[in-house]
């Protein structure tokens, strides 16, 4: 009997011993904070568009010539009413100098201007090509 109390008594001991048993440990989820990332948080130096510039004009598709400024601003009146964007062109060198011309349409392109004078041809205008 000795036996069996004396090892009732170690199985007591070691139960009772137990009591500091480490518990399951209850994990959390961990979510990772996400934070937002601005857009475009280097600022871009913009540049304004520089205008093209056209280069002046050229050829000249003229349908009238006069000695006098005050004549062909009045053509030039008529041919805007028609819907041409006329201008008066006037050579400040050679032949002929003195007088105004009348341009029913300005090209800085050669083979635009011939183009179009020969479709002028066709449809009957008299109209020829200034070189300037």
């Amino acid at each position: 009997m000795k036996k069996l109390a004396f090892t009732a008594v170690i199985a007591l001991l070691f139960f009772a011993s137990c009591k500091d048993k480490p518990k399951k440990l209850q994990v959390e989820k961990v979510v990772p904070k996400v934070e937002e990332v601005k857009k475009d948080t280097i600022q871009k130096q913009v540049l304004a568009p520089q205008p093209i510039e056209k280069p002046a004009d050229k050829y000249f598709l003229i349908s009238g010539s006069f000695l006098k400024e005050e004549q062909a601003e009045t053509y030039k009146s008529e041919l805007e009413t028609q819907g041409y964007p006329a201008q008066v062109v006037q050579r400040s060198w050679g032949p002929n100098s003195e007088y105004f011309r009348v341009a029913m349409y300005g090209y800085h392109e050669k083979g635009d201007a011939y183009a179009d004078l020969s479709k002028a041809q066709q449809e009957g205008k008299v109209v020829w090509l200034l070189v300037k």
